[in-house]
């Protein structure tokens, strides 16, 4: 058998992403429009948000949209459950009614780190409508 050397495990691999700026400005302007198009737009925020380390992102996001922020089963804790804006805990079919419906009568859906699962949301679909 070969022996093969370990001289290679000493570099660091650089794992950055790589971002586009020009696309990444495209993608930052679409959303803006869609979400000032909307009518009744919100944030669902999940558990990704955490494994991806983004929860400050979110905040920041949430504060300066301050449009209704839901979160998932996973996504708990990620926003300030004591701002204004903060709306509740969307698990689907299993939400409460009033918070279910309000979520789902929004015309747009910013979701971010959603787990897409039956056990997050208590159904096999996606978060809110396409918008």
């Amino acid at each position: 058998m070969a022996e093969v050397s370990g001289a290679r495990l000493h570099t660091p691999i650089d794992v950055t992403p790589l971002i586009d700026p020009q696309v990444q400005e495209s993608a930052i302007q679409a959303i803006r429009e869609t979400l000032f198009a909307a009518k009744s737009p919100v944030v669902f925020i999940d558990g990704l948000a955490k494994s991806y380390h983004v929860q400050e992102s979110c905040r920041a996001i949430a504060r300066k949209l301050r449009i209704p922020v839901y979160h998932g089963t996973m996504g708990k804790a990620v926003v300030d459950e004591t701002e204004n804006y903060y709306a509740g805990m969307y698990q689907g079919a299993i939400s409460d009614p009033h918070l279910q419906e309000a979520f789902e009568n929004s015309d747009c859906a910013l979701v971010i780190g959603a787990v897409e699962c039956d056990t997050n949301r208590s159904e096999e679909r996606r978060v809110g409508k396409e918008c």
